[in-house]
């Protein structure tokens, strides 16, 4: 009776949000052929009938956010181990805080380009994570400590993210020329200037970039690898009190 409860909170939630989502986009999909054929010219071009169609895109994003909410709350419902939740929580704050500390830091330009990004994806998994209820701390004290094999799954994978994710980046702010110039202004530079720019983009590119990007990447990994170790150790599957 419990699980079929739990099928129709899941039904219920896809069938509002989603449904709610599927209309939204749908919207977004056809308002324009709708507003060729129903609108004047001088209509379709007022800025509040031009941005329906980017209103709707977003909304369905939003509704589609509050679903994966919803369902991932009703999934993992005083299942996570306070231990784990509460780690993970903490990296989503400091996350946040490295976002705005990149954000509006004067030293240099890459943590500026990547601090909103860090920033926007830590708020979101922060307001994610936090709606997921874990079991009671009490409980931390009866669960079997990691194992040793989930512990080293846990950190290789985590190393994979990090690697992935850091080789990807680093590929994409190789310095290349015009170096974040103009390719007019860059074309006007003596062979001089050319040379020294680019002797200076390629060491900001080694001691500022490559550093920075280890440090982000490992934002992801550890969430990989918190998420890993708790989920590889294996435990009694007794309910806990909350559930029942």
């Amino acid at each position: 009776m419990q699980a079929g409860l739990v099928s129709s909170k899941y039904w219920g939630s896809i069938r509002g949000l989603g449904g709610a989502a599927l209309i939204v986009t749908l919207v977004g999909l056809f308002f324009r052929p709708f507003s060729r054929a129903v609108f004047s010219e001088e209509v379709r071009g007022d800025v509040i009938v031009q941005a329906i169609p980017f209103v709707a895109f977003f909304v369905a994003i939003i509704l589609l956010f509050i679903l994966s909410i919803a369902l991932l709350s009703i999934r993992l419902h005083v299942t996570v181990p306070n231990r784990t939740h509460r780690a993970v929580e903490l990296i989503t704050i400091l996350g946040i805080v490295a976002g705005i500390v990149f954000l509006f830091q004067s030293w240099s330009m890459t943590p500026y380009r990547y601090g909103f990004t860090l920033l926007l994806l830590s708020t979101l998994s922060f307001i994610l994570w936090s709606h997921i209820v874990p079991r009671s701390a009490k409980d931390d004290a009866s669960l079997p400590a990691f194992t040793r094999r989930a512990t080293t799954v846990a950190v290789v994978s985590g190393l994979m993210v990090a690697g992935i994710l850091f080789t990807g980046l680093s590929q994409g702010a190789r310095p290349e020329e015009p170096y974040g110039m103009r390719q007019r202004r860059w074309d006007f530079l003596d062979e001089q200037q050319q040379a020294d720019i680019a002797i200076t983009a390629r060491n900001d590119y080694r001691r500022v970039t490559l550093p920075f990007l280890t440090l982000y990447s490992l934002f992801p990994a550890l969430v990989v690898f918190f998420v890993l170790r708790e989920s590889l150790t294996p435990r009694d599957e007794a309910v806990p009190a909350e559930k029942q």
